[in-house]
């Protein structure tokens, strides 16, 4: 229920390309919320996009609650 509240602020900063909220947004927001809006971000575009802006510890924490697609995908872009 969260992510529904949160997922406005996160697509805002990503369409305004506001990395660094994303990075703030990333670093207090539990990984498990975090990877469910990138399941309700839609397309992989604009997940990439935030993946990318995020703290690399943070990005293997989120990548333990993606459902095993989404996994494969950024681990494709991210090669």
């Amino acid at each position: 229920m969260l992510e529904k509240l949160l997922l406005p602020e996160l697509r805002e900063a990503v369409q305004t390309s506001d990395w660094k909220s994303v990075g703030e947004f990333t670093a207090f927001v539990h990984p498990s919320v975090i990877a469910q809006m990138f399941v309700d971000l839609g397309d992989f575009e604009t997940v990439w996009a935030t993946f990318e802006h995020v703290e690399p510890q943070a990005q293997a924490q989120i990548m333990e609650y993606l459902p095993p697609e989404q996994q494969d995908e950024i681990g494709r872009a991210h090669v």
